[in-house]
This record gives C-alpha cells, structure tokens and sequence, in this order.
C-alpha cells in the first residue's frame, strides 16, 4: 500500500498579449500553472490460490489532479481529473517450460472543468481490457507472444462547452474504440555471452480526449489547441532486432528497430496566429516511419573495500519521415515531424558501496540533421552538453529507512534548447541548479 500527495506551481515561458482598443498600451501577463495531486495504491498478492495458479495480483489504484491555469493572477481554467484503476492478474503454474499470465482491467476517467477559458469538455472514459502473454523456453530458444484486447468509450457529460469558431468540429459526440495488440518474439542464446532477440508487434491507440475535443487556447502549451473527433485510431508495426552481450566485466547492448504508422497523430501548425498572439494548431493524421538504433556499453570494476565502479557509454540515433504526405502537409510541417528529439551520444561512472551510491554523466544531445515545418522551416539549434551528478546515503532508524540526497543539474550552465520541446525558442532548459533533499520508507 502506498499513498502520496504532490504540489507544485510553475511558470510558462511565454506571455498572453491581450487584445485592446485602438490606441491603448498592451500589457504582458505571466501565464501559471499549479497542480494538486493525491495517488493512492493498494496491491495485493495471493501465492497459489488455485493449483493451475502461481499467483493471483489483486491492484487498485486511485488519482485525482486538479491543474489549474493562469493568466497573471486571474484563473483561466481549471480541472479535476479523477482516475480509478483495478486489475486483476493471474500468473499460471509452470508447465514443462510454458510460463504465462492472463489479466483484466477496468480503469474510470472524470474531467470536469471550470473557468472563463475551458479548452476541454466534461467527459467521462472508460476502458476495458483483457490480455495473454505466454513464454515458452526450449533449451537455448525463449519463445514469446502476446495479446491484448481493449474497448474504449468517451461520453460527454455537458452541454455547456463552447467550440471556437476556428474549430474542426462542429458539434461534438461520444466516441467507441475496439483495440487489439499482439506481438511475437524470440530469444536465442548463442553461447554463454551473447544473445539474440527478435520481437514484432502490431498495435493500436485511440484517440485521446484532447486530440478529439479540444479547442480554444491551451495556456501551457502556448497554442489555440483545436481537436477532431473524427480522427482514426492509431496503428503501428513495429520490428526490433536486439544483441547482448555479457563477457567478463563487459556489458552491451545493441538494438535496432523500425516502427510505422498508420494514422499517426500530430499537432500540425496552421500558419495563423489567434487570440492572445498564439499560434492556431490542429490534431492531425499522417503514415509515418520511425527507424533508428541504440548502443549501450558498460564495464563494471570490483574495487573490494572502495566499493563497486561502473562505467558506461550510450548513442542513440532516430529518424522519422512522412509516407506519402499531402500537399498541405508538406508545406505546414514538412517532411519530417517538426519538435522531435535528436541524437544522444554520452558517459557516466556510477558507484556504489554498502549505503552510499553516486553518479556522474555528461550526455551531448547533436545538432538535428532531419528538421520539419512549423509553417517556416524548422531552426536548427546548436548541440549542448548536459552535465550532471547525484550522490544518495541510505541511513536507518529502528522500523523506517531514509534516502539524503544531492542532485546536481547542468553543471556546465550551457544554453540548452531541446529540439522536441515546443517552448525552445522561448526559453532554455533551466541553467545550473542543485537539490538537497530527503525521502523516508516506512
């Protein structure tokens, strides 16, 4: 069982220039965000409670979040988002090396907002789900495969939402989604170092609320976001071809993978801009192909009383680029996707020993290469270094236990713009900063 609580309030980097009458001075109002949030977990194991089950998992989970946005000092909306999960999940008996778990979830969703300048509805969801995944492992070959079956359903619960006259919709409606994922793979185990693995997947995503019945202006992400509720569910096809090794004290990964979609949804720019200078966006569909691959290296050191030493390297590359793309397309956003994220190549040394752990890495995100549209073609931005440290001591205290801790973030205080941030080029990452704190386990 656990619970926690959460509040925090911030900034968004930008302004709301508000419209005047002619010859009037124009103000700039701060826009803010604050969020409350309460979660509440209670899992639940029962060990063979059945002779065909190893264990039976029991879990409910409750999350409310009220999230509130401001403009100066004035609310402009606010909703209560109220999320109740539960899960059934049966993990079967081993049976001459056939391993599997069968599961069922039903999860409840109720936003209702308030406020002069709602950019979503009052909706309920509710999804059902049911799912199998087996493993068969047959001396050197580890066989698995897997299927999920869900059904979402949308239903407005008010009358009261104004649309905004530059939306897509025209009159909203309840939405129902069927669902179906599955997938395939298999492991081979060449020698007592290396390892193969293959893995295909097929899967679908439903449109969530706000790409089907938004509109009006979204304050925390700096647009009039507009939705439509005619969008298709999302499918992808996704192939992932993996190596690893594990030699002495030498650890790598390899991993290869391409994915494509079918109506992949976007936020694609109109090329206007609306009320309070905010660009006019709309939720679109397009078939798109991701591929890229990532490395991973690690050399792991046994320094006796000084303690446990890793060091470790990473790249990571990714691509993507519209298939078969409109007219209109091309023109707003390009052929690539505006606002995605560029190539990693980094190094950290972490160290562990009896209640103490630290870290060091350095991680340097490349200047894109594939850039899109936002109406004009993308900037690209220069590459940056991110710095950064954490240093953990464990201590306990009769029944509880508790974690001091020291962060350090962009130690370099370098000018940090991530290139799939839609805020970069308002405002940096923040510069050098350091956290002390404490968490306690009872």
């Amino acid at each position: 069982m656990s619970a926690d609580k959460k509040k925090s309030e911030y900034g968004v980097p930008g302004f709301s220039l508000q419209n005047q009458s002619f010859a009037d001075s124009y103000e700039t109002l701060p826009v803010g965000v604050k969020i409350d949030q309460n979660r509440f977990v209670l899992n639940s194991n029962f060990i063979q409670p059945i002779s065909s089950a190893e264990e039976i998992s029991l879990n409910f989970q409750q999350l409310s979040n009220k999230s509130g946005e401001y403009v100066g000092t004035a609310k402009a909306n606010e909703y209560k988002i109220d999320n109740q999960l539960i899960e059934l999940i049966m993990k079967q008996s081993s049976f001459k090396g056939l391993d599997g778990i069968l599961g069922f979830s039903l999860k409840n969703r109720n936003i209702e907002g308030s406020g002069t300048q709602r950019y979503l509805p009052n909706v309920s969801t509710i999804s059902k789900a049911i799912f199998l995944q087996e493993e068969l492992n047959i001396k050197q070959f580890t066989l698995n495969t897997g299927y999920r079956f869900e059904r979402i359903e949308h239903e407005l619960q008010d009358n009261d939402f104004k649309l905004a006259r530059n939306a897509s919709n025209s009159r909203i409606e309840n939405r129902k989604y069927n669902l179906n994922q599955y997938f395939i793979g298999g492991e081979y185990k060449v020698n007592n170092f290396i390892n193969l693995k293959v893995d295909y997947g097929i899967s679908e995503r439903a449109p969530e609320v706000n790409e089907l019945y938004s509109s009006n202006v979204h304050y925390s992400v700096m647009a009039q976001e507009e939705g439509d509720q005619n969008l298709k569910p999302e499918k992808s096809k996704s192939l992932e071809l993996g190596m690893f090794l594990n030699w002495n004290n030498w650890v790598m990964q390899l991993v290869g993978y391409q994915m494509d979609f079918e109506n992949y949804m976007y936020l694609s720019h109109s090329g206007v801009a609306v009320q309070n200078r905010l660009p006019l966006k709309y939720w679109k569909q397009t078939d798109t192909d991701v591929k890229g691959f990532e490395i991973d290296l690690i050399y792991d050191f046994n320094l006796a009383h000084i303690g446990n030493i890793k060091l470790g390297g990473l790249a990571d590359f990714v691509k993507n680029k519209a298939v078969n793309p409109t007219d209109i397309r091309l023109a707003n956003d390009g052929v690539y996707l505006p606002n995605m994220p560029t190539n990693r190549y980094g190094m950290f040394l972490e160290w562990r020993n009896d209640s103490w752990k630290g870290k060091i890495s350095s991680i340097y995100y490349d200047e894109p290469r594939y850039l899109g549209k936002n109406v004009i073609q993308e900037v690209p931005l220069s590459g940056y270094n991110l710095l950064e440290f954490k240093i953990d001591k464990k201590l306990k205290i009769k029944n509880a236990s508790f974690d001091i801790f020291l962060n350090g973030t962009n130690l370099l205080n370098e000018e940090a713009r991530p290139q799939n941030s839609p805020l970069k080029y308002i405002a940096p990452l923040p510069g050098r900063a350091f956290q002390l704190g404490i968490t306690m386990h009872i």
